[in-house]
C-alpha cells in the first residue's frame, strides 16, 4: 500500500488478505517396476492448482512483501561496529 514510504522510513500498512486454497496434484512418470525387490520408482512432478470457490480473493491481486532476508542482512550490518562506506545508505 506504501512501499515507496516504507523506503523512506514509514511504518507499512497492512492489509489482511486471504486465505487462498491451492489443490495438490502429482504427476508421476517414468515409473519402473522391480519385482526382485517389490519395489516402484518413479520422478513427480507437483502442481498446485487455484481454487476459487474455496478462497477470498483472485489470482489477479497484486501483493507487495518486504524481502525480508534483505532487510535482516541490512539491519545486523547496521549494528556492526565498522565504517560505513560513503553513498551507501541502508
Amino acid at each position: 500500500l506504501n512501499a515507496g514510504d516504507i523506503l523512506n522510513g514509514a511504518k507499512p500498512k497492512l492489509h489482511e488478505i486471504g486465505p487462498f486454497t491451492f489443490e495438490l496434484q502429482v504427476l508421476r512418470f517414468n515409473i519402473t517396476w522391480e519385482d526382485e525387490r517389490n519395489l516402484i520408482r518413479f520422478m513427480q512432478w507437483p502442481r498446485y492448482k487455484f481454487v476459487p470457490e474455496m478462497s477470498q480473493g483472485d489470482m489477479d491481486l497484486e501483493i507487495t512483501l518486504p524481502n525480508l532476508p534483505f532487510w535482516s542482512v541490512a539491519g545486523a550490518l547496521d549494528r556492526l561496529p565498522i565504517p560505513k562506506a560513503r553513498g551507501i545508505n541502508l
